[in-house]
């Protein structure tokens, strides 16, 4: 059996060090220990340090030292408090041994790094025997990264540790700069500083702005760097910071492996002498199999608190996926996942406006229908935005259409085992009774009915507003970076584009807009440092497969949630309407995309079951998928296939496209599928019999079947006369238009192909 890669969480080398000085080998026994007592009741401060210093029995840190720690941590919190107004900020126990770690490594390093340095050598040694993680190097000591989940207090964290920095090293700095994935978080990152007090100044492109009073951050996007400029333009080399750097660097990962290599050297190349403190929520995606990088961020992850401890401790919201599986007879259904998620969000949108009062208290904001695709420009994503402004514009025109919509939802979703039917109580109940409430999903989530009308913001970058005809409020946004393209494409589906000159920025008042936006469509914009609170319902369109870190992002504005006094967590037992608030839920229409999703989620420890439900079986009981044939260990005799008729009574083929749900709280899988039909025998005379004979022929020599004699009269003996089952929707066995024939083809070949598996 090949050797599985070494996964990054279990050789966190720094990180064991400093849980050894409390007497603890691992994170999830420290974690155990302290939540003995409820982490509600801790004083993140007094009691979780006190407990440390107990549990470690002195053996390493002394009273003294831990004195001197807990005053510095009390003097930040107070700093943090009063800085930023807001004397009510409570640090979470995971907050607490964050910086804990970083004083205690920070007065080392400082006081003696050569120390430091023998004595991590020495516990190396003694703890990681065969580990996959080389001894410390001088150079290693220079750099901390800490692994904490979207969500989690990053930017707090950051601030502190710039307090700390300038405690331990006054004046030591040359240049103080933070470094962050694009404009938008550069943006964001200032307005946190400024609210904490912290000097900063967001790089405009002038090189003369660089000269800045001690002290002040320069916060630039990872894209105005560069090394040997010899161009004009608002990009800076990096040349330009001499001297000894602290630099900060907030989700500095991409995940395309020559852009990363790039942007790593010009951090290092940055802070070669000084120092780096990084941030990041997807070490774990970014390192991979890598095991040059498992090497340094082993020895430089000093704290660990990615999304698998921050979902075990309760933080955020609890999630499900609900995932298509796509093929040649499933193509028309996505259509049904945009109704599952429409009927889901608008149920999340009833919930808070009918209990607005109730779950005040645990901060929920108003919900919001987020579509997200990859790239800004490109024939997909161009593709995918299409579909769902087709998918709006077709319900807002025609009311029959939706009522016909939910309808057909009502089964698959509230009916005996749908998949949506334990989660959200008495909303989606109230929606699945005969009356649906048509008038008050188009009033409560589009403002009117009527025709879709587009305005190109001219104040919003990228930015296309959705309208209802007769509303004068917007409903929803697309935003994406070709505009241009994107008019033009919508212009050839027979839809105007006005332009709107007077409306600020739609997604920038995606949170303070009276009218509230209720739907996003658009670009990865909104996954990396996006400040929202609001996500509720993600339909996922298209994404790299090799996109893990971006997709952990992603998943990262969805599950984050403020909870009762900003405590980040969900309720245990919530009531029905707030369980169906502090869920994300998640709809794919592109199975590749979520079966990456799922792998990433798999990745920061979280397992979901994924069921494995094929889509064909020759034989047995219920649905399953072609079974691949082996090889024959010897020539197999020459055998004309006849229909046998206890073969075929036993044969059960499965064409209906399904759905497959994965949720947070059991770890469980379940599908559903639609209806039973019967067989092929009314459509026969529709049916190709030399193009099925032609397909067996191909799929007989794949499938190291070539022995088998295939004729005409016995293949169409099978189809039309066999007493086989076969499940279906019944619209995929209608013959409505021309493109209906080449369905029921290729059901006809599924089901000949599953005989000829089991003959």
């Amino acid at each position: 059996m090949a050797k599985q890669p070494a996964a990054l969480r279990d050789h966190l080398v720094l990180q064991g060090y400093f849980l050894a000085q409390f007497g603890f080998t691992n994170f999830s026994a420290l974690r155990a220990y302290l939540l003995e007592t409820p982490l509600d009741s801790l004083d993140p401060l007094g009691d979780i340090l006190a407990r440390l210093h107990r549990h470690g029995a002195g053996r390493h840190l002394s009273g003294e030292q831990m004195q001197r720690c807990e005053g510095a941590l009390k003097s930040y919190h107070r700093l943090l408090c009063t800085r930023r107004h807001q004397p009510d900020i409570e640090l979470k126990y995971f907050q607490v041994l964050a910086i804990l770690f970083s004083e205690l490594y920070f007065d080392a390093y400082f006081r003696d790094a050569a120390a430091l340095r023998a004595d991590l050598n020495r516990f190396h040694e003694r703890a990681s025997a065969g580990a996959p993680v080389t001894p410390f190097r001088e150079s290693d000591l220079q750099k901390l990264a800490f692994w904490m989940a979207t969500g989690s207090g990053k930017t707090l964290l950051m601030h502190i540790h710039y307090w700390q920095l300038l405690k331990f090293a006054p004046g030591h700095w040359d240049n103080m700069l933070l470094i962050t994935p694009n404009a938008g978080l550069s943006r964001q990152h200032a307005e946190e500083f400024q609210r904490s007090g912290i000097p900063c100044r967001v790089y405009d492109g002038n090189p003369d702005h660089l000269q800045t009073p001690a002290d002040t951050v320069v916060i630039l996007d990872i894209h105005k760097l560069e090394e040997n400029k010899t161009s004009e333009g608002v990009r800076v080399d990096i040349a330009c910071f001499e001297g000894r750097n602290l630099v900060f660097i907030d989700e500095g990962h991409k995940g395309q492996r020559s852009v990363e290599q790039r942007w790593k050297k010009l951090r290092e190349r940055l802070a070669a002498g000084g120092m780096i403190l990084e941030y990041s929520a997807t070490f774990g995606q970014i390192i991979g199999k890598n095991r040059f990088l498992l090497d340094e961020y082993a020895k430089s992850i000093l704290f660990d608190y990615a999304y698998r401890h921050f979902f075990h401790d309760g933080y955020g919201k609890a999630f499900r996926t609900y995932n298509l599986r796509t093929g040649p007879l499933a193509e028309g259904y996505s259509r049904r996942m945009l109704g599952a998620s429409l009927l889901t969000f608008f149920a999340q949108l009833n919930a808070y406006r009918r209990h607005r009062a109730e779950v005040r208290r645990y901060q929920i904001e108003t919900p919001l229908w987020v579509f997200v695709g990859s790239r800004v420009a490109g024939k997909k994503l161009e593709s995918d935005i299409l579909q769902v402004v087709r998918f709006l514009r077709e319900l807002l025109r025609y009311p029959e259409r939706l009522r016909e919509l939910l309808q057909t939802q009502t089964a698959l979703l509230n009916g005996k085992g749908g998949l949506l039917a334990d989660s959200v109580g008495e909303e989606l109940t109230r929606l699945a009774e005969a009356d649906l409430p048509l008038e008050s999903i188009y009033q409560t989530l589009f403002y009117g009915k009527g025709e879709l009308t587009l305005w190109e913001i001219r104040h919003g970058e990228g930015e296309i507003g959705l309208k209802t005809g007769g509303s004068p409020h917007y409903f929803g946004v697309i935003n994406v970076g070709d505009v241009a393209t994107l008019k033009k494409l919508l212009e050839a589906e027979g839809l105007t584009v006005e332009t709107d000159h007077f409306s600020s920025s739609l997604f920038d008042q995606i949170h303070h807009i009276e009218k509230p936006l209720h739907v996003l469509i658009g670009s990865k914009k909104f996954i990396e440092g996006w400040n929202s609170w609001r996500v509720a319902n993600m339909v996922l369109m298209n994404m790299g497969k090799g996109e893990g870190p971006q997709i952990v992002q992603l998943f990262g504005r969805g599950v984050r949630l403020k909870g009762q006094r900003f405590s980040l967590r969900r309720e245990a037992a919530p009531a029905p309407a707030l369980r169906l608030l502090q869920t994300l839920y998640l709809f794919g229409l592109n199975a590749d995309y979520m079966n990456s999703f799922l792998s990433a989620i798999r990745q920061e420890g979280l397992d979901p079951e994924k069921p494995d439900r094929p889509a064909l079986k020759p034989s047995g009981e219920g649905p399953g998928a072609p079974v691949s044939a082996t090889a024959s260990p010897s020539p197999l005799p020459c055998q004309r296939v006849q229909p046998n008729p206890a073969l075929l009574s036993r044969l059960r083929v499965d064409v209906r496209p399904r759905l497959t749900m994965v949720h947070s709280e059991k770890d469980a899988g379940k599908s559903a599928a639609l209806n039973l039909a019967g067989r092929l025998r009314a459509q026969a005379d529709f049916l190709d019999w030399d193009q099925l004979l032609l397909s067996a022929i191909r799929f007989k020599r794949h499938s190291d079947r070539a022995h088998l004699i295939l004729e005409r009269e016995a293949i169409r003996s099978i189809i039309r006369d066999g007493d086989y089952t076969l499940y279906a929707l019944p619209e995929q066995l209608e013959v409505r238009q021309f493109e209906d024939l080449d369905t029921l083809q290729q059901i006809a070949e599924q089901v000949l192909q599953a005989y000829l598996l089991a003959y």
